[in-house]
């Protein structure tokens, strides 16, 4: 949590999908890398909810449930412990998946094997 000038600022991404329209949550990933709490809707086999582990890195919410999506960000910006400890996780799964040495070398790896298959 950052404060200036009396305000408090509290990093949290909410996400708001309710189809599969979104192969890879690249907003999901943006987010991430800025440590910010994700909460998102559950959307079984989405990409959305493969960029989030629920009560690890974000909170997850039943698709469509608007009014428990509202008590869980009412619950995360009155508690920053929670807060903090998910945003931790998040850098470390970033720092573990996304970064671009990371990246690179499992694009090194699919090359390598498409490469020999030919």
């Amino acid at each position: 949590m950052m404060r200036l000038g009396g305000i408090q600022k509290k990093y949290l991404f909410l996400r708001f999908p309710i189809a599969k329209n979104e192969v890879f949550g690249v907003a999901l990933a943006d987010a991430k890398y800025c440590q910010a709490t994700l909460v998102i809707f559950t959307l079984e086999g989405s990409g959305v909810n493969k960029m989030s582990i629920d009560n690890e890195i974000g909170l997850e919410v039943e698709n469509k449930d608007v009014n428990n999506y509202a008590e869980v960000v009412k619950r995360l910006l009155r508690d920053d412990e929670l807060r903090a400890a998910l945003g931790k996780n998040t850098d470390k799964r970033v720092k573990e998946n996304l970064t671009m040495s990371v990246v690179q070398q499992q694009l090194s790896y699919i090359y390598s094997d498409l490469c020999l298959l030919r």
